[in-house]
């Protein structure tokens, strides 16, 4: 069996927060748990870490122009 991880301990390993990546988890239909934490292989939270980086960021921040 492989080893398995909380959303806690992936979002260490990402750099995010545990709700960002609980919100990546139920967007790529990530959904196995025990008891109440979501736990993720090391593949899903490789899946998890690409997609939060394409998409990080607020869409709605533009920098200022700078003269």
């Amino acid at each position: 069996m492989e080893n398995m991880y909380t959303a806690t301990q992936a979002a260490a390993q990402i750099g995010c927060s545990q709700a960002t990546v609980s919100r990546w988890a139920k967007e790529l239909g990530f959904q196995r748990k025990y008891g109440s934490s979501l736990m993720l292989s090391p593949d899903q939270i490789l899946q998890i870490a690409e997609a939060w980086r394409q998409k990080a960021g607020n869409p709605n921040f533009q920098k200022k122009q700078t003269a």
